[in-house]
């Protein structure tokens, strides 16, 4: 027969856990709450915090693109020219993370009459970079995007570690919190641009164990067309379904740098799209320019983002996509 000390003792250690794990549940809501609005790690987080708790100004044109796109994005308005919805982020969050953005917007804004998109990698990419833990898994949480995620990638790591961001906002913004304790290091959660042109020769996603090996094996043996372009043909077919005009303008290229095959590939894949999809219009390369007017080779210097912009803004014009066109 169990003393009364004994059950005193398992009384009390029951209702401990019970009254902490109410605590850590009153915690994670409270913080579900009041750290979104508070902390952005970068330009995805405000852009998803935007669409989800107001309104942006309905526009005729939609402008979306990874980061040279919002280069040029912001170089056009710098022109005066304001009559459109700027999305464009990052390449971080490749077609994934575009289709998205773009599914969020429609869901509280009416269609747009025409969208442009500016971005290096269309087609080509599996979220197979260390960056998609800040700008992807932290980032879309919406149980269907997870959902999404998870069918498409069929990754037990990367889905449980997403799951894990979305159930627990304080792991989520575990650096932004450390931050707030004086003399305490942190972690950057600020990676900035990313050109993603070949995920095997940066950064690696964060490996979990049984779950790294159990997804490589997966790679191993899955054929298909990628993520990215798996993710373009639903923005595409989305696109059709609103019966809104689109258009494809790939980024600009350095004079002295050869064209690259995975660029051109992606490119006539997209042209190749045109028949299936009759509402999208495409350009091969068309903007070539000096060096100098490049940082890394891909993204633009202060003094040539105007120069670029405008560029842009006539071939949207000589394409019938001018900002205030009809």
């Amino acid at each position: 027969m169990r003393s009364r000390l004994s059950i005193f003792s398992s009384r009390v250690f029951g209702s401990a856990l019970i009254w902490t794990a109410l605590a850590v549940i009153a915690i994670e809501i409270y913080s579900s709450r009041a750290l979104p609005g508070k902390y952005f790690s970068h330009e995805v987080d405000e852009i998803v915090y935007g669409l989800d708790h107001y309104r942006f100004t309905a526009k005729d044109s939609v402008l979306m693109g990874d980061s040279v796109g919002r280069q040029i994005m912001n170089g056009i308005v710098e022109t005066g020219e304001n009559s459109f919805v700027p999305l464009a982020s990052n390449a971080a969050i490749e077609m994934p993370g575009q289709f998205f953005l773009l599914r969020r917007y429609l869901k509280s804004h009416p269609a747009p009459t025409r969208l442009i998109l500016i971005m290096g990698n269309p087609v080509e990419g599996n979220l197979a970079h260390a960056y998609a833990e800040n700008y992807v898994k932290r980032v879309f949480l919406h149980w269907r995007e997870i959902a999404d995620i998870a069918w498409t990638k069929r990754s037990a790591s990367f889905t449980l570690v997403t799951i894990g961001y979305k159930l627990f906002p304080t792991l989520r913004y575990r650096i932004q919190l450390q931050k707030t304790v004086p003399f305490l290091e942190t972690a950057n959660p600020y990676f900035g641009s990313l050109n993603i042109a070949d995920e095997n020769s940066g950064v690696k996603n964060k490996n979990y164990g049984m779950l790294a090996v159990l997804s490589e094996w997966r790679k191993k043996h899955t054929r298909g067309p990628t993520i990215a372009e798996h993710y373009f043909l639903r923005f595409a077919e989305l696109l059709e379904e609103k019966q809104i005009r689109w258009i494809y303008l790939p980024l600009p290229q350095p004079e002295s740098k050869p064209p690259e095959p995975h660029r051109e590939r992606q490119i006539e894949r997209v042209q190749a799209l045109r028949s299936q999809y009759p509402h999208l219009q495409t350009r091969g390369v068309f903007c070539v320019e000096p060096d100098d007017y490049f940082l890394d080779g891909v993204h633009l210097t202060d003094k040539a983002v105007p120069i670029i912009a405008e560029k842009y803004i006539r071939e949207l014009e000589a394409a019938s996509f001018g900002f205030n066109a009809p």
